[in-house]
């Protein structure tokens, strides 16, 4: 129990110093009336980044900290192995938390390099400063793929397995199912706006 304690612990802390930056971070590039093609659709792409950040930290945190208080009550602690207790008793909170977690952190590391992109006036500079956050987000998305294969899987399985559990937990719970269809309708009407977005960007840039 305590060893799974300390996994969440783990977790809830670097989240929380993640989800305060995006929080500051989200509202840093106000969209403009009257601006370069360029520098309009990387402010709404910067705005969905970070505001997507946010929000799978916030997540992160919230089931983290309530699995970590559910361990602390549990009286069922007769796994044989801390992987073991995981999967039978808190296998949606572990892989919610995990996977919220490293989405939230490649989501604001690839909002951070567009910002610097656009933010920075040498273009030098600023192309140089993409190509080292580029590179971070990789050798990032590396390690954490390391990790997770030596866990017993992959990033992809993990995201995987997640959405599995969900659904399973959402045919069970209306407050899943409804948190389910919020994330899809969001999901679908972004992809639906893009072209007015796009358009619009256009339409606002100078002549």
């Amino acid at each position: 129990g305590d060893d799974a304690a300390a996994l969440f612990g783990n977790l809830r802390v670097p989240a929380s110093l993640f989800a305060g930056a995006s929080a500051g971070a989200a509202f840093a590039m106000p969209i403009g009336a009257s601006e370069s093609f360029r520098h309009g659709l990387v402010k709404r792409v910067y705005a969905v980044l970070m505001m997507g950040s946010l929000a799978s930290q916030i997540l992160a945190v919230v089931v983290a900290t309530l699995a970590m208080g559910s361990i602390t009550t549990s009286r069922n602690t007769k796994a044989a192995s801390l992987a073991e207790y995981l999967h039978d008793n808190l296998d949606l909170e572990w892989s919610t938390a995990r996977l919220h977690f490293l989405s939230g952190i490649l989501l604001f590391v690839v909002g951070s390099g567009l910002r610097a992109w656009v933010s920075i006036a040498c273009p030098v500079i600023a192309l140089a400063s993409l190509g080292i956050i580029s590179s971070t987000t990789l050798l990032a998305f590396a390690f954490i793929s390391k990790v997770e294969v030596g866990a017993g899987g992959g990033i992809f399985k993990l995201a995987k397995n997640y959405l599995k559990l969900f659904m399973g937990q959402a045919r069970k719970s209306p407050l899943f199912a409804m948190a389910f269809m919020c994330s899809a309708i969001t999901c679908m009407y972004i992809a639906y706006q893009s072209p007015n977005i796009i358009g619009q960007t256009m339409a606002n840039a100078p002549m």
